[in-house]
């Protein structure tokens, strides 16, 4: 039993690390995105996409990205997914409005 209850406690500090990298990713993602660095914070979401691939904002985040650096088919396919994964988020329908 006490094993059963080691074990859970560190699935439990291991699945909380992963909810804080993902959004300390995606806050330096955002930073990199205001200061102009649009691959650079491709890369970022990319790579939170990996940890968190349901994660609607991630999806936004990147084809706002996409579409500063003239990749409209990406961005296009990454408002889709974002409203694949959450319906109502307005601000996936904003980008598709942009393209």
């Amino acid at each position: 039993m006490k094993k059963l209850i080691i074990i859970f406690s560190i699935l439990a500090v291991i699945s909380c690390n992963q909810t804080s990298d993902y959004k300390n990713l995606f806050k330096a993602a955002k930073e990199k995105t205001d200061n102009g660095n649009y691959s650079e914070a491709i890369d970022i979401l990319d790579d939170i996409i990996k940890i968190k691939p349901d994660f609607d904002s991630a999806f936004v985040e990147r084809a706002f990205n996409f579409l500063h650096i003239d990749k409209p088919k990406n961005a296009l396919e990454d408002a889709n997914k974002a409203i694949e994964i959450k319906y109502d988020n307005i601000s996936a329908y904003f980008i598709r409005g942009m393209i």
